[in-house]
């Protein structure tokens, strides 16, 4: 299974594009998930800086799925 999205309007970023792709693992207890996200922020600014504010917020989507995962009572 897959899922994804992309931006429709920002102020902020240029484009933000992602993806969740889940597959099942050994005897279907586990599921491994693939995580793809591409992030373009509109304000300029310094590559080094550009790549450090991007870096936040897939670190924030990141812990965000984390956090969901782990509050997901096992059956």
């Amino acid at each position: 299974y897959e899922v994804g999205w992309t931006l429709v309007k920002s102020q902020m970023l240029r484009a933000i594009d992602g993806s969740y792709a889940l597959a099942p693992l050994g005897d279907g207890d586990r599921t491994e998930v693939t995580y793809r996200l591409t992030v373009d922020v509109k304000i300029p600014m310094l590559g080094m800086i550009k790549r450090k504010a991007e870096k936040v917020i897939i670190d924030r989507a990141l812990a965000g799925l984390k956090k969901r995962v782990e509050s997901v009572p096992k059956a």
